[in-house]
C-alpha cells in the first residue's frame, strides 16, 4: 500500500489502531466497532506491523457469536442481532478480513483465519431478526438486496457485497450488481422493488409500483398533488420518513436524516462493485448508473441546504460519503463537509475513505 503516513485522518486512524476498540457486538446497530478494526487493519498493513496483523485478527475473532447477543430492537432476545443490525457491521468486518487476508488458506495464526471464514459463511447465510423488531427470524443479509429500498436494505446491500467478495461467491455479487443497477434507476435489469408507505411520498410521478427504483431518475418531481415538487435525485424511501412530499415547491419538507443512511450503504456497495471490477452493458462503473444517479442523491440534500438551511448536508454525518462524492465526482470538494473526518470511526458502516481514497 503506498498511501501516505501523515495527514489528519491517519493520525486518527493511528490512535484508533493503539488503543482500545471497544467491545464487538453485532446486535448492536450503533457499535463503531467494526469501522475501528478496520482502521486498525489497514494501520497494520500500511505499517508493515506483524504485532497490529495480530491484533486486528484478534478483534475480528471477537466478533463472532456476538450476533447471538440481545438486540434491544428484537422483540425477542433469544433471536439476537436484528436484519438492520448485521447490515450495518457485517460490512467493516468482511471488508477486514479481506484484506488482511484472514482466511484458512492465508493468515490464519492460532486458527484464527479458520475462524473468521467459518463464521462468515455463517453470516451470510444467518436467518436475522425482522429489521422491524417483530420476534421472528426471517432474512439473510443478502436476502436484504430485494425488498423496498430502505435504508436497511442497502445497508444489506454492502454487507453482502463485501461478505460476497470475501468468500469469493461471485454469482452472489452478480446478483448483487443486478440489484444495484436497478436500484440506481435500470428498471430492465434485476427484481423489481416493492415500495412501501414511505416511498410512496416521494417517488416520481412516473415510476409505478412495477418500475419503482432506489433514487429517482433526472428531471423527476413527486407524485400525485406534489407534482410541481422538485424530486431529482430523492431517495424516496428515506427521504419519505421525514413526511410526505409538500405541495408549494418553496416548503420546506419535514427534517429526516435517513437519506445519509441510506447512502452509507449504497456508497460502500459502489466502492465494493468498482473495486471488484463490475460494468453494466454500456461499460458504466458503479458510480456512473442512473445518469450519476448517487451523485444526484447528495445533490438533492445539498439542494435542501440552499434552499432552506439546516443540516440537510452537515459537516459531521457521512463525512466518508460525501468525501468520496468529492473523488468519485469532484463535487464539493472544498467544503466543511468534506474535510472534516469523525475519529473512532463516525460512518454507520464504514469510514477512513479520507484515507484510502486520496
Amino acid at each position: 500500500m503506498a498511501l501516505p503516513t501523515s495527514g489528519a485522518t491517519w493520525t486518527q486512524m493511528m490512535k484508533v489502531a493503539n488503543g482500545d476498540l471497544g467491545a464487538a457486538n453485532v446486535s448492536d446497530q450503533d457499535s463503531p466497532h467494526g469501522e475501528r478494526v478496520l482502521a486498525l487493519t489497514l494501520v497494520a498493513l500500511r505499517s508493515y506491523s506483524d504485532s497490529l496483523k495480530l491484533k486486528a485478527a484478534t478483534e475480528l475473532n471477537k466478533a463472532i457469536g456476538t450476533e447471538n447477543h440481545p438486540d434491544p430492537d428484537c422483540a425477542s432476545a433469544a433471536l439476537g442481532a436484528r436484519g438492520l443490525a448485521v447490515g450495518r457491521n457485517l460490512v467493516s468486518y468482511a471488508v477486514a478480513g479481506d484484506i488482511l487476508n484472514l482466511r484458512s488458506n492465508g493468515y490464519n495464526p492460532n486458527g484464527m483465519g479458520v475462524a473468521f471464514e467459518n463464521w462468515m459463511t455463517h453470516m451470510r447465510s444467518r436467518k436475522n431478526c425482522d429489521s422491524n423488531g417483530q420476534a421472528a427470524q426471517t432474512h439473510t443479509v443478502c436476502d436484504g438486496i430485494y425488498g423496498t429500498t430502505s435504508n436497511g436494505n442497502l445497508m444489506s446491500f454492502a454487507s453482502c457485497a463485501a461478505a460476497s467478495g470475501y468468500l469469493r461467491d461471485k454469482a452472489q455479487i452478480d446478483a448483487v450488481w443486478l440489484q444495484f443497477q436497478r436500484y440506481a434507476g435500470n428498471r430492465n435489469v434485476g427484481t423489481k422493488f416493492t415500495p412501501n408507505s414511505y416511498s410512496a411520498k416521494w417517488k416520481s410521478g412516473d415510476t409505478t409500483a412495477d418500475n419503482y427504483v432506489g433514487i429517482n431518475p433526472v428531471g423527476a418531481h413527486c407524485s400525485g398533488a406534489s407534482s410541481a415538487y422538485p424530486a431529482d435525485g430523492v431517495v424516496p424511501n428515506d427521504q419519505g420518513r421525514g413526511g410526505d412530499c409538500p405541495t408549494d415547491p418553496n416548503t420546506q419538507p419535514a427534517y429526516t436524516a435517513y437519506p445519509w443512511e441510506g447512502l452509507q450503504g449504497a456508497y460502500a456497495t459502489a466502492v465494493i462493485l468498482d473495486h471488484l471490477g463490475y460494468r453494466d452493458a454500456q461499460g458504466q462503473r458503479a458510480w456512473q448508473l442512473g445518469s450519476n444517479a448517487l451523485l444526484r442523491a447528495v445533490q438533492y440534500q445539498q439542494y435542501l441546504q440552499d434552499k432552506f438551511g439546516g443540516e440537510w448536508y452537515d459537516t459531521r454525518r457521512a463525512a466518508w460519503v460525501k468525501h468520496l462524492a468529492c473523488k468519485a465526482y469532484g463535487y464539493n470538494c472544498n467544503t466543511a463537509s468534506v474535510t472534516h473526518y469523525n475519529p473512532y470511526g463516525g460512518g454507520r458502516n464504514m469510514d477512513w475513505t479520507q484515507w484510502t481514497h486520496q
